[in-house]
C-alpha cells in the first residue's frame, strides 16, 4: 500500500503542478493546502498506508506502539522537522509558514 501510496503521490503532484496558481498569498495557501493536505493524510492513514514521507514513519511507530495516536506522533514529527529546519537553515520565514501548513 506504502509503494501505491508513494508512486500515486508523485504522479498527482506532477499532473498538479501544471495548473495555474489559485492564489499567491503565502499564507491563504499555506491554510488551504494544510486543509487539502490534512484530508488526504486523514484518507491514507485511515487505510493503514503511507506516501513515504513522514506518515510511513507514523506507521512504524504505531505498529511498535498502537497505544500512541497517529495524528498526535504526526504532528510531533512535523515539530522535530520544523524545528530542525529553523535550526540548520534559519529560514524562520518558511520555517513559520510550514508550520502554519502543517498544522492546519
Amino acid at each position: 500500500k506504502s509503494l501505491i501510496g508513494t508512486v500515486s503521490l508523485s504522479i498527482f503532484i506532477d499532473i498538479l503542478d501544471k495548473f495555474a496558481v489559485a492564489t499567491n498569498d503565502k499564507f491563504l495557501a499555506c491554510v488551504y493546502g494544510g486543509i487539502l493536505s490534512g484530508i488526504g493524510t486523514a484518507i491514507i492513514l485511515k487505510s493503514h498506508s503511507s506516501t513515504g514521507g513522514s506518515d510511513l514513519l507514523t506507521n512504524i511507530i504505531n505498529t511498535v506502539n498502537p497505544k500512541l495516536q497517529m495524528g498526535n506522533v504526526l504532528v510531533m514529527i512535523d515539530i522535530i522537522i520544523v524545528s530542525l529546519n529553523v535550526i540548520f537553515l534559519r529560514n524562520f520565514e518558511k520555517s513559520f509558514y510550514t508550520s502554519i501548513f502543517s498544522n492546519t
